[in-house]
């Protein structure tokens, strides 16, 4: 079976229908909160951990829209114990409607489980900036792939690292170059 996650979107971003690989997906990552009866008639941008990520998405979302142009995007959507290299697709539908397609290209097994939990209150909380494209995290010192042996000694056995999602500037980059090949 292919696994591919596809959702539909209304013309204010509420989630009207989802495919019937969404829950399993979802349980796979520990997201019993996103189940389709729970996801169905909300809007998708509470779903996103942070502004950076919301904007991101917004934009693709808008230009498709605009333009009537379907969009690819690759980005990664880690599971704790693996990689997993994605593509997202965009495709406009009638009436401002939106499909959003989400296709697992392939997977690697990381070295050691990285646990992430997104901080909810940054005062005081040490944390790791994550990419929400890339996956990658930022100690202030660069961007590094989780099981980078740079940034291990912010990882212990058995406890989340705390994160805060943002976009690296490499895939902000990304974005303006694939939004500008998109106008021509």
């Amino acid at each position: 079976m292919e696994q591919v996650t596809k959702y539909w979107l209304d013309e204010d971003n509420k989630i009207i229908d989802t495919n019937s690989y969404w829950n399993s997906f979802a349980m796979d990552n520990d997201g019993g909160k996103v189940l389709r009866d729970r996801v169905i008639g909300k809007h998708l941008f509470g779903y996103i951990a942070d502004d950076n990520t919301r904007m991101l998405l917004d934009t693709l979302i808008s230009r498709v829209r605009h333009t009537k142009k379907e969009m690819t995007r690759p980005y990664r959507c880690d599971s704790p114990q693996r990689k997993r290299f994605m593509e997202m697709k965009i495709i406009p539908q009638e009436d401002g409607k939106i499909c959003v397609e989400n296709r697992i290209l392939r997977e690697e097994e990381l070295a050691e489980r990285r646990d992430f939990k997104t901080v909810k209150n940054e005062k005081g909380q040490p944390f790791l900036k994550r990419c929400s494209v890339c996956n990658r995290v930022n100690d202030k010192t660069g961007w590094y792939e989780p099981d980078h042996p740079h940034v291990s000694k912010y990882f212990t056995k058995g406890k989340p690292t705390f994160v805060a999602y943002s976009v690296c500037s490499d895939c902000q980059q990304d974005l303006k170059n694939r939004l500008s090949r998109l106008q021509a």
